[in-house]
């Protein structure tokens, strides 16, 4: 260590000078979220923040005087719930649409 504790040194800043590189890339941030999300229970809260912010659009919908129906259909459009274990396509849970998108299939 006390022989190498330059090089060691300079091998530290330069990870952390390459992490923080590329931290500014897109690609490697979204990567970083899939990955950061598949852990079971952050994914059980990222699905529930996604239905929270259904459940609050629909509200504002419903009590802004929208029908039912044409509610939902937003709400479901603009609020998709987050995928993941349990989410089929377009991000619903399996065996569920929002309504509208089941007629269209």
């Amino acid at each position: 260590m006390q022989a190498h504790g330059g090089l060691l040194l300079g091998a530290l800043f330069a990870m952390l000078i390459g992490a923080g590189l590329s931290l500014r890339s897109a690609k490697v941030r979204a990567a970083l979220a899939a990955a950061f999300f598949r852990l079971p229970k952050l994914a059980d809260y990222q699905r529930l923040f996604g239905l929270t912010g259904f459940y609050r659009t629909l509200g504002l919908l419903l009590a802004g005087g929208m029908s039912v129906v044409t509610s939902l259909e937003l709400a479901g459009t603009a609020r998709p719930v987050a995928g993941g274990a349990g989410a089929g396509a377009r991000g619903y849970p399996r065996g569920q649409a929002a309504v509208g998108h089941a007629a269209r299939r």
